[in-house]
């Protein structure tokens, strides 16, 4: 499989007769019968199959800069950016360089946190988010 390098799992067979070939622009060579009655080629859950890593740079959220507006997660196409609140006790569990704010409005003294998870293997490189952020909290970086 395409895929294989990604991940340990065994593919199942419609990621490598189908998502595969779709995934390498070979999807035209599909026959229709190889795809599903309803029109759907694949069950849920596939996506972790489909972690292409096109983009030579990905985005970095400057956390001092941003407001926590979710712009960025809304407009991003390809669903790259999730926004997290994490707990108090969350937080105290996290590894070194978990970068993470309080969250924006209402009683921030609580303890709960915000901040950005992102799949980076899933970033094409489009900076949407980037042109989207009204502060300017995400920038382009070149991948090591």
């Amino acid at each position: 499989s395409f895929y294989k390098k990604l991940s340990d799992d065994t593919p199942p067979a419609c990621v490598i007769q189908i998502l595969d070939k779709v995934q390498v622009l070979e999807g035209g060579e599909l026959k229709v019968s190889q795809l599903e009655a309803d029109g759907c080629c694949t069950q849920p859950s596939q996506t972790k199959y489909v972690k292409r890593g096109l983009a030579e740079c990905i985005f970095v959220v400057d956390m001092d800069k941003c407001i926590q507006c979710n712009v960025c997660s809304a407009i991003c196409p390809q669903v790259v950016i999730g926004p997290f609140v994490v707990s108090a006790a969350e937080l105290k569990e996290s590894p070194a360089g978990f970068d993470a704010r309080k969250v924006a409005g209402g009683n921030t003294s609580a303890g709960p946190h915000f901040r950005f998870q992102a799949s980076h293997l899933d970033c094409t490189d489009c900076e949407v988010c980037t042109h989207a952020c009204p502060t300017s909290a995400l920038t382009m970086t070149a991948l090591p």
